[in-house]
């Protein structure tokens, strides 16, 4: 068991279907918080840990949706029986919540307000996704996903959609990226070698470097909140020679490697807060 301090919200089918879960980033305490027959994805907590938001098709098409830790008070925040609404992701100040969308035909990157109001549209494109979205430590940019120019690349833009700015143009996939905490790096995933690896590069998109490879895919990467360590999705060989996808931790170095979780299933979509509350909820 890991020494890490704070929480990890995951996203997990090991009962059956994708709920949110919550589990101390030292591998204690583990609770669910959704616990319905939907698919309930990519959570993400409030900045002062007091809330998650994640997107479920629960009430039959992909929503964005609010609760509180302890999995109370669920609130559907999009609502919107004619599009797909996916990737939501919490501003810095708590105040704002940025998502991706088709409900103008492809998918964009749009931004609400935490009561699912003023919703805007960041950027558009022909593209078919803009997705992934991800605000920067100081609210000023988001940064996310795009297939725009054929492979998907990271791209970065001012908030209020100016000074778009291309990370990434290699000749394979590079996605799912992440700022740090001090906003000086952005960790991120690419396949040049057809399986997804970690990576990370400056937040001008410079010195970009191998962080962890595996013999399996290595997906969707996440910081600790003192920036010392990522966490991330990966497939473990169990005793049966199956595989099941674990939330894992590495240092900067990408060693040190620990399982936070250690269950058959699929555990995906790490996010990591510096709340600790130690409350079991039933």
């Amino acid at each position: 068991m890991s020494q890490h301090k704070g929480q990890i919200v995951f996203s997990s089918d090991r009962d059956g279907h994708y709920n949110i879960y919550i589990i101390d980033a030292d591998g204690s305490n583990l609770r669910r918080l959704t616990k319905s027959e939907s698919t309930d994805y990519s959570p993400s907590f409030s900045p002062d840990g007091s809330k998650v938001v994640f997107y479920s098709d629960l009430d039959g098409d992909n929503d964005i949706y609010i609760m509180n830790t302890d999995g109370s008070n669920l609130v559907n925040l999009t609502n919107n029986t004619q599009a797909s609404d996916w990737y939501p992701c919490w501003s810095p100040d708590g105040k704002s919540i940025a998502f991706s969308s088709n409900r103008d035909g492809n998918y964009d990157i749009f931004i609400m307000n935490v009561e699912g109001k003023q919703i805007r549209k960041l950027i558009s494109h022909p593209a078919e996704y803009d997705r992934t979205p991800q605000w920067s430590p100081d609210g000023s940019k988001i940064i996310f996903t795009s297939d725009r120019n054929g492979n998907q690349d990271i791209f970065v833009v001012d908030i209020d959609g100016n000074n778009l700015v291309q990370l990434t143009n290699a000749a394979y996939n590079e996605k799912h990226p992440k700022w740090s905490p001090d906003g000086k790096q952005i960790v991120y995933v690419a396949n040049p070698n057809h399986n997804e690896d970690i990576y990370l590069m400056n937040s001008n998109g410079s010195n970009k470097r191998l962080l962890f490879a595996s013999r399996h895919n290595d997906f969707v990467p996440c910081w600790s909140p003192d920036g010392k360590f990522i966490a991330f999705q990966t497939l473990v060989e169990l005793s049966d020679n199956s595989l099941s996808n674990e939330i894992c931790i590495i240092d900067l170095e990408g060693k040190n490697l620990c399982k936070v979780t250690n269950t058959p299933g699929w555990d995906t979509h790490p996010n990591w807060s510096s709340i600790t509350d130690h409350t079991v909820y039933e």
